[in-house]
């Protein structure tokens, strides 16, 4: 059973429980979104984040496929461009989680579950699985970024794995106590 906050309600995901994921490929990623998956089925889900999984899965899928078939906006907000470029590309790249907390700006609204009307599971699992089959079938991430500009195909990995650690870390399979 998924669990949800009250209406309204944010949690601060700085201190909510999470688990530890690293990433270190697409096809642990990929393995990860099918435990999870499979918890949903049997019921066992859970999440501890202000989204739940298919709200998660759809955020990674809509991101993932931007870099595959490009982004609709490719110009993002100056500041981000210049905070992307000098201050987070390095963090983005290094193969670590990203960290939790980040506000999307309304500027990119589209990657925004909630403001899409994204709730359920299958609304998530499907783009991003699609997404994943389209790269193990040989095609590459190769658009530029909004915010970092021209990424490698296996930068692009790195950064994906790092992005869907963080928010995959809130969704847990076997079950926990939530603070909702």
């Amino acid at each position: 059973m998924t669990t949800t906050t009250t209406a309204g309600a944010m949690i601060n995901t700085k201190a909510a429980q999470q688990r530890d994921l690293h990433f270190k490929s697409l096809a642990e990623l990929r393995a990860d979104i099918e435990t999870i998956r499979a918890a949903h089925e049997a019921g066992t889900l859970t999440y501890t984040g202000n989204w739940n999984a298919g709200q998660c899965l759809w955020h990674l899928g809509v991101f993932m496929k931007g870099s595959l078939d490009g982004f609709p906006d490719q110009k993002a907000p100056l500041v981000l461009r210049v905070l992307g470029k000098y201050v987070f590309k390095g963090m983005a790249l290094s193969g670590k989680p990203a960290k939790p907390g980040i506000k999307l700006p309304k500027s990119v609204g589209w990657l925004d579950p909630i403001a899409s009307g994204v709730t359920e599971f299958d609304e998530g699992y499907a783009p991003l699985k699609e997404v994943l089959d389209r790269v193990d079938a040989g095609e590459t991430f190769t658009h530029a970024s909004p915010i970092f500009g021209p990424l490698s195909h296996e930068q692009w990995c790195v950064l994906h794995c790092g992005h869907a650690s963080m928010h995959l870390s809130f969704q847990h399979p076997e079950g926990v106590q939530t603070n909702v």
